[in-house]
Parts: C-alpha cells; structure tokens; sequence
C-alpha cells in the first residue's frame, strides 16, 4: 500500500532495503500532516512487529498477530481514500 501510494503520488517507489526510506517518502507526501503522521504511525508499528518476526528469537503472540492485524486494517483503510 506504501508503494502505491507513493506510485500515485510521485510515480516512484522506495528502492531501499529497509523500509525507513518508504516511511520518510511517505512523510513528504502533499497530504495533511496529521493525516499522514497518523497513517505513518500505524505503518511503523506494523513494520516494528514484522521486525520482531524477522529477526528475533521470540515466537509473535497471539496479541502481536491481533496488534499487526489493528494497524494493517488502519493503514489500509487510510491508504484507500487516498488512492485514485
């Protein structure tokens, strides 16, 4: 969905291997800051949990799975008012 967005907005997609590059492009999009640090913010949270997935030793919970799911639906609900 970042992609997306960025696609529309820019006619670019982040290239980087982390995902703070799409965070940060995402920031600069002409839209309402609020709106944006809001929408960001949930994508961060989803982005931390898939990290802890990822990269640490410790299994996701069944509360990080519903924590991923809240912040997924957020984002992406957001994400689609803003795509044409």
């Amino acid at each position: 969905m970042a992609d997306a967005l960025l696609v529309s907005y820019e006619g670019r997609r982040s290239v980087a291997k982390d995902h703070e590059e799409s965070l940060t492009l995402l920031m600069k999009l002409g839209l309402s800051r609020k709106d944006i640090e809001n929408a960001v913010s949930h994508l961060t949270q989803l982005l931390k949990l898939k990290n802890v997935s990822e990269y640490e030793e410790r299994l996701l919970t069944e509360r990080d799975c519903r924590t991923a799911l809240k912040h997924l639906d957020r984002f992406r609900t957001w994400a689609r008012t803003k795509l044409p």
